[in-house]
């Protein structure tokens, strides 16, 4: 696998995260297998799936409940690798896990659910702002559509609005179904309105007034910590350089933005729209959380998450919110080699 750069306007497909509240769901140990995960022809042996963690019917309920109780204590029962502790204050006294951590509980075995008709694999554990506990999820099976970062790409860092500014990205507005407003063409001075659409593959996830909508139950990039302070020199040591996007905040530590060729990437955190992705329900994720694997471009990379090579198997040419360290005409991808 490789993390390398590639033009904006190329087409790839995109890896969405949500990170949900765990404060209805999880349960017993009926019917746990051993699936494959994540490749796109079929499914690598070594997973535990732990099956739909919503309850059927879950949009018509009168009582407002959304989340399968004994799903769900089976969730956390593999969470805290301990049958007998299957309830969320179990999973609270947790504190934080990566997606190692996880394994090193279940026999060196990634966890997967499913929601929304879609397959999730468990990367992370912690609390948000407010002390609630929350899981991330990665969307685990391939999403056959493509989709550009943006319709257009420029060199400049010094024009309003740069091309590799997520914030202002059209993958964010019209990919992921934020409808934020996003920059059609070169040189643009006003950005582009969009609206959000009902019959979107995301809806559920990023619209609060549709039936079966999920945003109750997720949380913003802006209640967790760790995102707004990310930085890449702290995982990187190829390319050892602060990259756009990455933080909506100040990055932490060493901040080593580049500056060649009259292009100065420091600017990116200044231009206009550059943290309103911390809002978002769904995002994509940034190098520095996902890392990369022994066999990459990089070498062995481990990101916040501690992702093994499975999670990973699947992407295929699949975009990060991470910008290039020198340039706006690039952001940073996934694919394999």
């Amino acid at each position: 696998m490789s993390n390398r750069y590639r033009l904006i306007t190329g087409l790839s497909a995109a890896v969405v995260i949500v990170a949900i509240l765990l404060c209805l769901c999880f349960t017993s140990f009926d019917n746990i297998n051993d699936v494959f995960a994540f490749n796109n022809t079929t499914i690598v042996e070594g997973t535990v799936d732990i099956g739909d963690i919503l309850l059927e019917g879950y949009a018509d309920r009168k009582d407002g409940c959304a989340f399968n109780e004994e799903i769900m204590a089976t969730f956390f029962s593999k969470l805290t690798g301990n049958a007998s502790k299957s309830s969320i204050s179990d999973v609270d006294a947790l504190g934080t896990l990566t997606a190692a951590d996880i394994r090193a509980k279940n026999g060196n075995k990634d966890l997967l659910l499913t929601m929304d008709g879609k397959q999730w694999t468990v990367t992370h554990l912690t609390k948000d702002r407010s002390g609630n506990t929350i899981v991330t999820l990665f969307l685990a099976t391939p999403d056959p559509e493509r989709h550009q970062w943006n319709k257009w790409r420029s060199k400049s860092i010094d024009i309003e609005y740069p091309s590799n500014i997520y914030g202002t990205s059209y993958i964010r507005s019209h990919g992921l179904n934020i409808a934020s407003d996003y920059v059609e063409t070169e040189g643009a001075t006003s950005l582009t309105a969009s609206s959000q659409d009902e019959a979107h593959k995301y809806a559920k996830f990023t619209m609060h007034d549709i039936k079966g909508s999920l945003t109750d139950y997720i949380v913003t990039p802006a209640q967790v910590e760790y995102q707004e302070t990310e930085n890449n020199i702290t995982v990187n040591t190829y390319d050892n350089y602060t990259l756009p996007n990455d933080a909506y905040g100040t990055p932490s530590g060493t901040i080593k933005w580049a500056n060649r060729d009259g292009v100065d990437m420091s600017l990116a955190p200044s231009k206009a729209g550059y943290t309103d992705w911390k809002d978002d329900y769904i995002w994509l994720p940034s190098f520095m959380e996902v890392g990369s694997s022994s066999d990459s471009f990089y070498g062995k990379m481990d990101g916040i998450w501690m992702l093994s090579f499975n999670q990973l198997d699947y992407v295929q040419f699949s975009w990060l919110r991470s910008g290039n360290y020198r340039t706006p005409e690039f952001v940073m991808l996934f694919f394999f080699f």
